[in-house]
């Protein structure tokens, strides 16, 4: 298929970096105002933990992407619409990665709003970047997009 130059983002906010560092940031604003515990035991391990799952996801992602040659990131439009590996289980490893690396986090610091800042980073995500994507793939892949998005969910 003959390469689209057309880019979805091109805009230093429209990235999942900058809307994952956003939304820490609202929820360290109000972890400071309105302190809150998770009133768990562990939260350090297990806050390591699903931090370190957020890395191994995208660190999976982005090894598709060297796979298949296929660039990430501002203004790179893709050359072919990848749908095994990882991709294969998400739509979105990569947003999926950073949702998580903000939940792990909120459990790391043991709080609620830094939780709930990951859900504020996954609605952001949705709406600025998963679904203006999608239409894009679709006008690229009309076919293709279309049975990837019946056979693989957005998120997971």
């Amino acid at each position: 298929m003959e390469k689209n130059n057309s880019v979805v983002h091109s805009y230093f906010w429209q990235t999942s970096d900058f809307l994952a560092a956003l939304a820490v940031t609202i929820g360290f604003a109000f972890e400071t105002r309105y302190e809150t515990t998770l009133g768990i035991p562990y939260t350090f391990l297990i806050g390591v933990f699903v931090w370190s799952t957020g890395l191994l996801v995208i660190f999976f992602t982005k090894k598709q992407f060297r796979k298949h040659k296929q660039k990430s990131g501002l203004g790179n439009a893709p050359d072919t619409l990848i749908t095994d590996g990882i991709f294969g289980y998400s739509r979105n490893p990569i947003y999926l990665g950073m949702v998580v690396i903000v939940c792990g986090f909120g459990i790391l610091f043991d709080s609620w709003w830094l939780i709930g800042s990951g859900l504020l980073a996954a609605l952001f995500m949705q709406t600025i970047l998963i679904l203006p994507e999608e239409a894009f793939l679709q006008k690229m892949f009309p076919i293709e997009f279309g049975v990837y998005k019946k056979k693989v969910r957005r998120w997971i």
